[in-house]
């Protein structure tokens, strides 16, 4: 196949391009010179040749997230058939509104019916798009549900889609499903999601943003769902973890191999799969050059139940997948030097810090030849593995340690700590709202989302607790502390 590659929005090339930096976690690679001008040439648009070397080495840059696989709707992709599955309680009309988006550029359709009560209606949407239909006896839950849909399929690949998903993007229509095609053109690859995006439009009334159209304006900066704009290989280490099966194209010999979705699981069972996929050996991709409209919870009552289910998932995650649910994974010094920070200790989280910036020297003192400015860069990448572990450690507290929070800021250094998670999440809000330029509305508007997103933490969070007091498992509550 034709092999084309990217650089990923990390990567970060010294002494010439021979030195390169990058990956979730991160790698640095060394090359020699023809190693670094095909790597030139590749970042050009120029194809991976079939030598086994050149072979060699894109596969270790793709395999670490250096670079990622560019597929566009012209690329060299699977030839084989797609069947879309989509599993559907109740909603014909959002279910026709998928169909119509997408059933033309797919080789056949399965809705699978999951006990809905407007049977016919479903039924009616089911017919006039000339999809098989399968019709559970009672409610199973949608991990059964896509079961018997892939199941039913005759094809190669299975595409995935639930009904409040719409608008895949980019047209023309079946564009975008060449385009996740292309990526199935590696054989190793498994599991190819596009970009879960809020749908575009907030309305404003006069007396500001409405409760409703402010969850679409905060799920557009802030949905569980979004992975992002840059491509990525997931997996539990990565800078994506996970890809929800909002949408998702799966080989169905990977669905044969792993027995499908666990039934078991009424929430998670979409992390659970991809992360069994990449466990046994078959890589998952996220694509956001694609990208599907999904629709948000219509009240604020709907929201916060979605947001505490999400949370129960967190221990029976942690129970086939142990440590990689963990609230915040980050390294033992940057634990510690934030840890005396705010117990008040400046000096020592300076000397922490810069312990951290002398181990990231020996990156490059380990090299032959340490590269030009590679200790302005080593203390660049302590520095940065500091902050967004600060992040990290913020976003923890407000979601899964903010039942141990609230009693300790009865002391001065709980106090801190918590002034410290939410001063966190406003500079987020501000940032991502723009409530730092000038008018009132935009005040209001960071105002709204930082409060949404203490709600969101706060309802996630009683979720994790939900869940380890139901399965009497604490891993999804500690922290992972790495080297």
């Amino acid at each position: 196949m034709t092999l084309r590659v990217s650089a990923d929005a990390g990567m970060r090339r010294l002494d010439g391009g021979r030195i390169v930096l990058g990956g979730a976690p991160l790698r640095l690679f060394r090359l020699s010179p023809a190693g670094a001008a095909r790597l030139d040439g590749w970042l050009d648009g120029e194809p991976v040749s079939e030598r086994p070397a050149d072979r060699r080495l894109a596969r270790r840059l793709l395999e670490a997230g250096v670079v990622h696989p560019a597929c566009g709707a012209d690329s060299d992709g699977c030839a084989s058939e797609v069947t879309l599955v989509v599993p559907v309680h109740d909603r014909p009309d959002r279910l026709a509104r998928l169909l119509d988006d997408t059933g033309s550029a797919v080789d056949a359709i399965v809705i699978v019916d999951d006990a809905s009560p407007d049977a016919q209606g479903i039924a009616e949407v089911a017919c006039r798009s000339g999809a098989t239909l399968l019709r559970q006896p009672r409610r199973s839950g949608p991990a059964a549900a896509r079961n018997r849909g892939w199941r039913a399929a005759g094809t190669d690949l299975v595409l995935f889609v639930d009904s409040d998903c719409h608008r895949p993007r980019p047209g023309p229509a079946g564009e975008w499903l060449a385009r996740l095609r292309g990526q199935m053109a590696a054989p190793d690859v498994g599991i190819v999601a596009p970009r879960i995006t809020a749908p575009d439009g907030c309305a404003v009334s006069d007396g500001g943003i409405r409760t409703e159209d402010a969850l679409v304006a905060y799920e557009r900066d802030r949905s569980p769902l979004d992975q992002g704009p840059s491509p990525a290989r997931v997996h539990p280490n990565g800078r994506v973890r996970y890809v929800p099966a909002a949408a998702l194209l799966v080989r169905r010999s990977v669905l044969d191999a792993l027995g499908g979705f666990d039934e078991s699981l009424e929430v998670g069972e979409d992390v659970d799969l991809v992360w069994r996929a990449d466990s046994s050996g078959y890589r998952v991709r996220y694509d956001p050059s694609v990208a599907f409209s999904h629709d948000v919870r219509p009240d604020m009552r709907s929201w916060l139940a979605q947001r505490y289910r999400y949370g129960t998932s967190a221990a029976q995650l942690d129970r086939r997948h142990p440590g990689a649910v963990a609230p915040a994974a980050v390294g033992w010094p940057v634990a510690l030097a934030w840890t005396l920070a705010v117990a008040g200790k400046p000096r020592a989280a300076l000397a922490v810090t810069a312990v951290n910036v002398a181990r990231a020297r020996r990156l490059f003192t380990a090299l032959e030849a340490p590269p030009p400015g590679w200790r302005a860069e080593a203390a660049r990448l302590a520095v940065q593995g500091h902050l967004g572990g600060g992040r990290l450690l913020a976003d923890a507290l407000r979601r899964a340690w903010w039942p141990l929070l609230v009693p300790a800021s009865a002391t001065r250094i709980g106090r801190r700590v918590a002034a410290a998670a939410v001063l966190t999440a406003a500079w987020e809000a501000v940032s991502a709202t723009g409530g730092g330029g000038r008018g009132a509305r935009s005040g209001r508007a960071a105002a709204q989302s930082l409060a949404l997103r203490l709600a969101d933490d706060l309802a996630y969070g009683v979720g994790v607790w939900a869940g380890a007091l139901r399965d009497r498992r604490l891993g999804a509550l500690l922290p992972r502390l790495t080297r």
